[in-house]
């Protein structure tokens, strides 16, 4: 019975290393840090350092408050060194990491088994052209090898989706800026400035426009 539970165990272990081999992983995450500015700087050259990258980028303005929205593809094998260089920024909270995994491993076996029929077809097909005697079969066969080899392009472009998927685990990377208290002073300062200006503006081009009444 030893031997054979630890053969089970083996076996049970294996499959579970290939079902994680065919996830997909996500983490979600949101930090307040102190200058928006040099966060965003700092973000972009660690994921560059980690082999990943900028997919999407998103700024938000709400009066003193400032906040970015990232989108990354971060290689799966290093989201924990991401984690871990993001806690270690001082000045930075943590307020939110969510993390989450799909597994699509009987739909990625399933295609592949799938685009490997398709692969064999085509080199069946390839096969009896050269052993066509007749311009009709040659047509005919030719005809039936376009048709293959566009499904096997597009199952090949799926094949590849779902690897890249499956190697880059997307981050989604929300930055919320805390100004203190000067930052929210110069900010409102400078917001009433312009919102002044305007108004001074306005007030000018308005008696531009009565000026022959006040004459």
């Amino acid at each position: 019975a030893g031997p054979m539970a630890e053969a089970s165990v083996k076996m049970d272990g294996a499959q579970d290393a290939a079902m994680e081999a065919y996830e997909i992983k996500r983490i979600d995450m949101q930090v307040k840090v102190a200058d928006l500015a040099e966060a965003e700087t700092w973000v972009r050259k660690t994921v560059e350092s980690l082999n990943g990258k900028v997919s999407g980028h998103s700024s938000y303005n709400e009066g003193p408050s400032r906040s970015t929205q990232f989108m990354l593809q971060l290689p799966v094998k290093q989201l924990d060194a991401w984690v871990k260089a993001l806690e270690q920024q001082g000045e930075w909270q943590v307020q939110g990491l969510q993390q989450s995994t799909t597994s699509i491993a009987q739909q990625y076996v399933d295609h592949a088994q799938r685009l490997k029929t398709r692969q064999a077809l085509e080199k069946r097909y390839t096969e009896l052209l050269q052993q066509a005697k007749s311009m009709t079969d040659v047509l005919a066969i030719e005809e039936k090898l376009i048709s293959i080899r566009t499904e096997i392009e597009w199952m090949q472009t799926e094949k590849n989706r779902m690897d890249d998927q499956i190697e880059y685990a997307e981050c989604s990377l929300r930055l919320d800026e805390q100004p203190n208290a000067w930052q929210r002073l110069t900010r409102q300062a400078a917001s009433q400035w312009r919102q002044g200006w305007h108004v001074l503006v306005n007030l000018l081009l308005f008696l531009l426009r009565i000026w022959p009444l006040l004459l």
